[in-house]
């Protein structure tokens, strides 16, 4: 998880974490710089793929009433 809270932070965005346990929780502040190959190495994945039902709402961010 810290490379990816890494690179989150590099590009200027938020990654919301949910750790199970204190020692998780501890890790995700001890985060250092991504070589700028490897994150700029990340940047080009492109999956255009969504993981996240909400966006069929038509309404970003909120879940429709009803579902």
């Amino acid at each position: 998880m810290p490379k990816l809270l890494a690179w989150a932070v590099q590009r200027g965005t938020a990654l919301l974490t949910t750790p199970k346990t204190a020692a998780r929780a501890r890790e995700n502040f001890d985060i250092s710089p991504l070589p700028e190959d490897a994150f700029e190495a990340i940047n080009q994945i492109q999956t255009r793929q969504r993981f996240n039902e909400v966006v069929k709402t038509g309404v970003p961010g909120f879940i429709a009433k009803g579902n």
